[in-house]
């Protein structure tokens, strides 16, 4: 069964990857699209608020978590561009340097809060700190077990599938 999509053009050439996985793209697209919404409606009615907030937030600390996601971004793609040319031990390797990469994320994100927390953005009070506590909290509870979890899943399968597999042919 082919559970390819179609362009709306009718031309016939496949999209990659199956429905299931553009459902799920669509549902991040819509599910950040809506939390810039409120972002950019927020700042739009409160920029005194926003303007003073941003001074208190620490810009090496997103300056590092930006570099470590684009960073891992790069790495997946090498990994797919070496599964392509049906290189699995170069692929691993390209598998594996994103999630050692990827725990700088937590390490960071965990002396970015405690800055935060240090200048008083503890998520209450004006505007600036509902929308960052907000925000926050969607993205630690919806955003980050499906972008982190599941890839890491994803890898350990990869990993250790054929040896789990051998194990349970026992």
């Amino acid at each position: 069964m082919d559970d390819g999509m179609v362009f709306a053009g009718g031309s016939g050439e496949r999209i990659p990857g199956n429905k299931a996985i553009w459902v799920g793209i669509y549902a991040e697209l819509t599910e950040f699209a809506l939390m810039f919404l409120v972002y950019f409606v927020a700042r739009a009615h409160h920029p005194d608020a926003f303007g003073a907030g941003a001074q208190k937030l620490s810009t090496l600390a997103g300056t590092l978590i930006t570099a470590i996601m684009i960073t891992n971004s790069f790495l997946v793609a090498r990994a797919v561009w070496e599964i392509r040319l049906a290189d699995g031990r170069r692929a691993l390797y390209w598998l594996t340097a994103p999630l050692i990469t990827g725990l700088g994320y937590p390490v960071v994100k965990f002396f970015e809060v405690r800055w935060n927390l240090s200048r008083g953005l503890d998520g209450g009070g004006d505007p600036f700190q509902m929308e960052l506590g907000d925000a926050n909290r969607v993205i630690r509870r919806m955003v980050r077990p499906y972008g982190v979890v599941i890839p890491l899943l994803l890898v350990l399968t990869y990993v250790f599938g054929p040896q789990i597999a051998s194990l349970t042919s026992l």
